[in-house]
């Protein structure tokens, strides 16, 4: 069970082999042996015992700002197996290696948000995204030929530009969105991708750490101090499906408005960071649990499996490439 923890103010305290959250919403009580993971929201108070059990447990916490930025996390102990680990740091190396797995991972990407724009387009009638579609198809082309990871990069990028240009015509009601704006959000709907996307990032880190791979070391994204970055390469499959299409059904059913947003605007100084109220917060939350639990069919085996499940396959399937079990990472990669 993961647990999200958003009340300003709230304390986490200990009680034996349970865990106490007591705020102004009332007291709730957490079972230690039924908890997977703590997700913590701003300024909520941990005690000293509580990070005790956590650690004993090995209940992964991960702490994000209000506003749902990544801050930092704690965990038990890393994978055991240094000989898997200096493989992935001895692949650093590889040149061919790092290509063929960065080349996947674009061609994925690139895929999978041509599929949105496909399926946005015959159900909300997008103009022009077709163009779109077809920009998206010919940078697919141009990455299975690119000879560095460079310019794949810059080819992802371009993919990025030319999806959101169209993905805007999605919502049903103008919420100031025309591209991605990561650092801060400025309008509602860059503040529900970005959470969104942090949500999925840390969620690909724990199924790293369940395949016993460090979380450091990747492909598209290069050595970056202090940052996890093979959570990275593995969400960008997952981007599309999960962020990105629960980011609509949020506002297109309704479930988020208006005044479940705020904005940064009270000084000149100000940044005019939109940021999720409480109870908005709440609401993207648990839609995020629940379209982790959402069945799909697999693309390629035709196997149910939940998201989760998926994303903690994924990561051993890339373990497996590690090992040379298998030639090269196979991404997930929906068809239709």
């Amino acid at each position: 069970m993961i647990v999200y923890i958003s009340e300003q103010g709230a304390k986490l305290r200990r009680e034996g082999e349970r865990l106490i959250v007591a705020g102004k919403d009332g007291v709730k009580i957490l079972f230690a042996h039924e908890l997977e993971k703590i997700v913590l929201f701003g300024n909520v108070h941990m005690t000293a015992q509580a990070r005790s059990l956590l650690l004993k447990r090995g209940i992964e916490t991960l702490f994000l700002s209000s506003d749902g930025s990544y801050r930092g996390q704690l965990c038990g102990h890393e994978g055991e197996n240094v000989f898997l680990r200096k493989k992935q740091y001895d692949l650093l190396n590889d040149e061919g290696f790092i290509l063929r797995m960065a080349r996947a991972i674009v061609m994925a990407k690139l895929n999978n948000q041509a599929i949105i724009l496909n399926r946005l387009r015959r159900e909300d009638h997008i103009d022009g995204a077709e163009h779109g579609i077809n920009e998206l198809r010919t940078l697919i082309n141009e990455a299975r030929e690119e000879k560095t990871v460079d310019s794949l990069r810059g080819i992802e990028g371009s993919g990025a530009n030319a999806y959101f240009k169209y993905f805007a015509g999605a919502f049903h009601s103008d919420w100031g969105f025309e591209k991605r704006v990561r650092r801060p959000p400025t309008d509602p709907v860059n503040a529900v991708l970005s959470l969104l996307y942090t949500l999925l990032a840390d969620r690909c880190a724990a199924a790293c750490r369940i395949a016993g791979l460090d979380p450091y070391p990747a492909n598209l994204h290069a050595l970056e101090y202090g940052r996890q970055s093979l959570p990275l390469d593995l969400v960008e499959e997952f981007r599309a499906f999960v962020a990105d299409m629960e980011t609509v059904a949020l506002f297109n059913t309704r479930q988020l408005k208006n005044d479940d947003f705020s904005r940064d605007q009270d000084d000149e100084d100000s940044t005019g960071a939109v940021t999720l109220r409480k109870e908005a917060l709440g609401k993207v939350l648990g839609a995020f649990a629940k379209k982790l639990a959402t069945g799909f069919a697999h693309p390629e085996t035709g196997e149910m499996i939940t998201y989760a499940k998926a994303i903690t396959e994924q990561a051993r399937i890339y373990r497996e490439a590690v090992e040379g079990k298998i030639a090269v990472y196979t991404p997930i990669v929906w068809h239709k």
